[in-house]
């Protein structure tokens, strides 16, 4: 596996998880990396996911 790449898991299809299997394979290039990390610089905190309200939806 790529540093720093992790598939998210989806469980709704039963090809989520598949095609999640399938990402660990993809290769990015020196090229690729720095684009994505133009836009988004590694180590940036994006921000939470939920609000607090859709959090205790989930809890």
């Amino acid at each position: 596996m790529s540093k720093g790449v992790l598939p998210i898991p989806g469980t709704k299809r039963r090809r989520y998880p598949e095609q999640n299997l399938l990402a660990d394979a993809i290769a990015l290039s020196e090229d690729d990396m720095a684009r994505l990390e133009s836009i988004v610089p590694l180590g940036t905190d994006t921000g939470k996911p939920y609000d607090e309200f859709s959090m205790g939806l989930i809890d």
